[in-house]
């Protein structure tokens, strides 16, 4: 068991924790009071800790599968050798993997720093994106709001040539990463702060799912995380922001794929395997939330966050989702508390199998029509 314990380092910019699965460096801002008489936040600060994986990349055979929690060996090796801060050391882990001995690789693997620094948002990853809404509402404007001839071709060139290629995260099926901004006073470098079970300065936590029709969206940057971090400061909270699968590859559904899950939940003894059931097909973007809240759980009081205190909220087609978290036995005990905004069509569910009041085919029907579609076009 890893003696879990936040690690205040001699650059004033920068903190380190570690938790199960290895250390991550994160960057602290310094934050303005927000009352001229209110002393008390004149050395509040925040630590964030962006880029961090908390289950294995789904592809290849993890494609259109639950996601696997917690991280394997060989992705924790990948993901903090690939990101550490220091080339000697990446050095030394790669030398010795090549060694039999796998205590000491193990020792090494720990003694990596995955760089989770704000340096590291324009490198982050999110999940593959429609965008259709997005460029439909830009369009709608573009067309309808009576802009002159320069101004429409302006609105063209940013919205399809300078936002894509400088503003817009990359995207990738390696996706599930999640964000934590924690807020904290200055201590003494000399101290060093563990948190125990029965700590009574553990903090709240929130963790946000992101909207976008589960087609869009991310969780990297969102109106929650400014320059002001009024959530983490005012509210004094611990805010986690996640990153999972969208469209097609979170909530494709197809008979064959039906019959896999049905295979691997008689084949696997991990503990997984329940979410392998049939029933899961189609669903592996809300497994991927109920694996995040999984980390959070394992993970946030390394962070100063209370596990016995998190609350899950989201807006739009976040707040869906949790509304589908309240109904989801898999995700029983992994909050306590939740906030839904907007969630519009949160009853409007479609059937693995059967038509609803609401549509006309099954999940699988609408998976075998779009397979049939794309064979069609090939």
């Amino acid at each position: 068991m890893i003696k879990r314990k936040i690690i205040d380092d001699d650059n004033d910019d920068e903190t380190i924790v570690e938790i199960s699965s290895g250390k991550l460096r994160g960057t602290i801002t310094k934050i303005r009071p927000s009352t001229t008489d209110d002393n008390d936040n004149d050395n509040i600060m925040i630590a964030s800790y962006v880029g961090i994986p908390y289950a294995d990349p789904p592809v290849g055979d993890l494609r259109w599968r639950p996601p696997n929690y917690p991280l394997s060996k060989d992705n924790i090796d990948k993901a903090w050798v690939t990101t550490s801060s220091s080339s000697s050391s990446n050095s030394s882990i790669n030398k010795n993997k090549k060694s039999d001995d796998e205590d000491n690789r193990n020792k090494m693997s720990m003694s990596m720093v995955r760089d989770c620094s704000t340096n590291q948002y324009r490198k982050l990853k999110i999940a593959y994106q429609s965008n259709a809404d997005g460029y439909i509402f830009v369009e709608g404007l573009r067309n309808r709001m009576g802009f002159s001839f320069l101004k429409r071709i302006l609105l063209y060139i940013i919205l399809y040539f300078l936002y894509p290629y400088f503003f817009k995260p990359p995207e990738s099926e390696d996706c599930l990463y999640l964000n934590v901004h924690v807020p904290k006073k200055k201590q003494n470098k000399k101290k060093k702060k563990n948190y125990n079970d029965n700590d009574a300065n553990l903090l709240p936590v929130m963790v946000w799912f992101h909207g976008g029709d589960h087609q869009d969206g991310q969780g990297t940057t969102n109106p929650l995380i400014n320059k002001s971090h009024q959530l983490c400061t005012v509210g004094n909270v611990i805010l986690v922001t996640v990153n999972y699968r969208l469209g097609l590859f979170g909530f494709f559904c197809h008979p064959e794929l039906t019959k896999e899950s049905s295979i691997l939940d008689s084949n696997t003894t991990t503990a997984t395997s329940n979410m392998n059931s049939p029933s899961t097909c189609g669903n592996y973007g809300l497994l991927d939330q109920i694996a995040s809240l999984k980390w959070v759980r394992d993970n946030i009081q390394v962070f100063g966050g209370n596990p016995n205190n998190i609350t899950i909220f989201g807006e739009s087609a976040g707040g869906e989702s949790v509304m589908y978290l309240l109904t989801s036995p898999f995700s029983k005990g992994l909050f306590h508390r939740a906030i839904a905004q907007s969630p519009s069509n949160a009853g409007q569910l479609l059937h693995r199998t059967q038509k609803t009041f609401w549509y006309s085919k099954s999940m699988e029907d609408f998976g075998i029509d779009f397979a049939n579609y794309v064979l069609e076009t090939e």
